[in-house]
């Protein structure tokens, strides 16, 4: 092949995460975001691309966002998610949070590989959260701190309907415990409704939280009025970016063995992840049967590498 489906790959990688870090504020001349940011996934998995593959400028520019915005951080999810990571070197999160904690040494990131010296020189300027909804995750954070009731409005903002306590923990990565304290205390507020469904306690933000969530984040339309105002929302749809991130991660470690000629190795690596592929919606390839050119299985694979990374990343037709 004339072209590298791995280096393809592997930029088209790199795109997704410098186009939620430029929505986030890191100067970047790329496209925003088209999807709901959760920013411990974009953390952790730029510290594993950049200590992996490189790019120094991404790398900058993430570790200058935590340095002066680690109180939009959630702790507890980086801590989580850290534990959940199967992709890169097991200490590359490491490397990363020693360079950051230098900076900020309250951050409880233990930092327990070593790594050089690094002097964040980027220029942030964090946008104006209400003007983008993909922003929600942040928005709420700077509204209530970064805990498990910012995590809890923004979910129920993205469900647009009821939603039960096992699912906003599940989706949330908060303990139970941790979601309903926080959502007792929205009730008290009248930020969120509850009721009871059978067995199942549901919660679900009432007018007056919308109206503040959703101002920000919708199509404003005027009315006959001057002044006269016409909301809709605009809220977008929850996303769980961990997975996403391993699962981009495999298909380009499928696009080095196709490029190494390896094309039953590329199959495998692809096929042994259907799971994740339904999961966001796609199928993973068919075996390479007996009566397959493969040539032309090489091609279709090629394309399929190349959608997968432009649907799982955001850029297509998923939500």
């Amino acid at each position: 092949m004339t072209t590298s489906t791995h280096a393809s790959t592997v930029n088209a990688i790199g795109d997704v995460l410098w186009s939620q870090w430029r929505s986030l504020g890191v100067p970047a001349a790329t496209r925003p975001a088209e999807r709901l940011i959760d920013p411990e996934a974009l953390i952790i998995y730029t510290a594993v691309f950049t200590d992996s593959l490189g790019d120094d400028r991404l790398r900058d520019g993430a570790i200058s966002w935590c340095v002066e915005h680690h109180d939009l951080i959630a702790n507890t999810r980086i801590k989580k998610l850290r534990a959940a990571v199967t992709v890169g070197p097991d200490d590359a999160f490491a490397r990363f949070a020693n360079q950051v904690t230098r900076h900020v040494r309250r951050l409880p990131w233990s930092p327990t590989a070593d790594a050089p010296d690094w002097t964040p020189s980027t220029d942030i300027r964090l946008p104006l959260l209400d003007q983008d909804p993909f922003l929600l995750r942040v928005r709420c954070r700077a509204m209530f701190g970064a805990n498990a009731r910012a995590e809890a409005v923004a979910f129920l903002a993205c469900v647009g309907d009821w939603a039960t306590l096992a699912a906003i923990e599940r989706d949330t990565g908060y303990s139970r415990t941790q979601i309903n304290d926080a959502l007792d205390g929205l009730v008290h507020a009248r930020w969120v409704s509850r009721s009871q469904l059978g067995n199942a306690t549901r919660y679900g933000l009432t007018t007056h939280a919308r109206i503040e969530l959703t101002t920000p984040i919708v199509e404003h339309r005027t009315g006959s009025r001057v002044g006269d105002v016409i909301r809709s929302p605009a809220a977008p749809t929850w996303i769980d970016w961990q997975p996403r991130f391993e699962l981009l991660w495999h298909v380009a470690e499928a696009a080095a063995a196709l490029d190494a000629g390896d094309l039953i190795g590329a199959i495998a690596a692809l096929r042994a992840r259907e799971e994740p592929f339904r999961a966001a919606h796609m199928s993973a390839p068919s075996p390479l049967r007996p009566d397959d050119d493969p040539g032309e299985y090489e091609s279709t694979l090629v394309e399929f590498i190349a959608d997968a990374v432009q649907n799982v990343g955001g850029r297509g037709i998923l939500p």
